[in-house]
């Protein structure tokens, strides 16, 4: 049996890769922990898959909080881990930063998302740009998140304007980070007055 005391556990920037994440999860079999940082560790899709099934398993049962930050993950990585751990409740924040996400299906991010208890959702420097505005419709659907970080994606004024109603039609949110991007003045003071 695992140490019951553990809630912590940070392996970030290491050379952790699939096979490496695979073994941690086998080694963190019905752990009590509540944070994993498995951050910068070339795990890819496959690791992210192991670490998946240990969610909706008894190995990571009580974590509610994973940081797969520059983990080498695509989108369909990441769509496949939120569909196996759409129904986690315990799970509520998820920090993506850094995995290059050049993908169409953030779309389909709000259905994926949406039965889940997420609270905080960071994907700063994922080069959504365009596609951001599946992003849009996540915060315009869901109730649950209160913060979001959105900061350094190439989001321009166009793809902004899918954001501008949200302050005034989402009452959960309480922290969004659009730094680091291409919004232009006007852009951002539609966004503002939605504030008021």
């Amino acid at each position: 049996d695992n140490n019951p005391t553990l809630k912590y556990l940070d392996i970030s920037k290491n050379e952790i890769d699939e096979k490496g994440a695979e073994n941690i999860m086998l080694f963190l079999h019905q752990s009590h922990l509540l944070t994993l940082n498995i951050s910068s560790n070339p795990i890819k899709n496959e690791g992210l898959l192991y670490i998946a099934n240990a969610l909706i398993t008894k190995a990571l049962f009580f974590l509610n909080s994973i940081d797969l930050s520059e983990c080498k993950l695509t989108f369909e990585g990441l769509r496949s881990f939120l569909k196996k751990v759409n129904y986690n409740q315990k799970l509520n924040a998820i920090h993506l930063n850094r995995n290059n996400f050049y993908a169409r299906g953030f779309d389909e991010l709000e259905t994926v998302i949406s039965p889940m208890n997420l609270r905080i959702l960071s994907l700063s420097s994922c080069g959504i740009g365009k596609y951001s505005i599946g992003v849009a419709s996540l915060l315009l659907a869901n109730s649950t998140l209160h913060s979001i970080d959105l900061s350094n994606n190439q989001i321009d004024d166009r793809t902004f304007n899918s954001f501008v109603t949200i302050p005034r039609d989402n009452h959960s949110l309480r922290h969004v980070d659009f730094s680091r991007n291409f919004i232009s003045d006007i852009s951002g003071k539609t966004f503002i007055k939605n504030l008021v």
